[in-house]
């Protein structure tokens, strides 16, 4: 009860893999209601998730299906992932998947990645769209969020919204064109 009453005001999470906070800033909670409520009542929709790092799951394959035959993406994935053993964060296997991040390029300009003998996909998940790096010489994650203000907004990877909404939808990427098309 005291977390229902009191949790949401205070910070806290009612739950490891839910964000109150960032939940009720994408999804436009009303006031009188309580974000984790909200959540619970649409969850089988496909349409909400519970933190910015579970962004892609309604989008994959085979969770993107679930809401038309009434499962929840989200719990279904966290079953799966909890099943293997795995860490519930999708983005890595999303970007290798596309082969979006060019290793090469991506480590002559990441030299510390490269010394530290780390994964460029992992890296570039975890850490480099946050350090504003590039995964490829084509792809501007600073451009593409710039004309894609509602990833700002959600606060996820831009790479891996590119792969699983804006390369579907026909958005461009910004790369060498960058000069050329971004507005003055």
């Amino acid at each position: 009860m005291h977390c229902i009453r009191h949790g949401e005001q205070l910070g806290r999470r009612p739950h490891p893999v839910f964000d109150p906070a960032w939940y009720r800033s994408v999804y436009d909670v009303p006031a009188e209601w309580i974000a984790l409520g909200h959540y619970l009542a649409n969850r089988g929709s496909g349409l909400v998730v519970p933190n910015a790092g579970l962004f892609a799951v309604p989008w994959m394959v085979p969770y993107r299906d679930d809401p038309a035959i009434g499962v929840d993406p989200v719990a279904h994935y966290l079953d799966d992932v909890a099943a293997d053993g795995l860490e519930a964060f999708p983005d890595p296997g999303v970007v290798r998947g596309s082969g979006l991040v060019d290793e090469n390029f991506y480590l002559i300009h990441g030299t510390d990645v490269l010394q530290a003998n780390l994964d460029p996909s992992d890296h570039y998940c975890r850490y480099g769209w946050r350090e504003n790096r590039r995964p490829n010489i084509y792809f501007d994650p600073d451009w593409y969020l710039l004309t894609n203000p509602e990833v700002a907004r959600l606060g996820v990877n831009p790479l891996v919204h590119y792969i699983l909404v804006g390369e579907p939808g026909g958005a461009a990427t910004g790369g060498v064109f960058r000069s050329w098309l971004v507005p003055e």
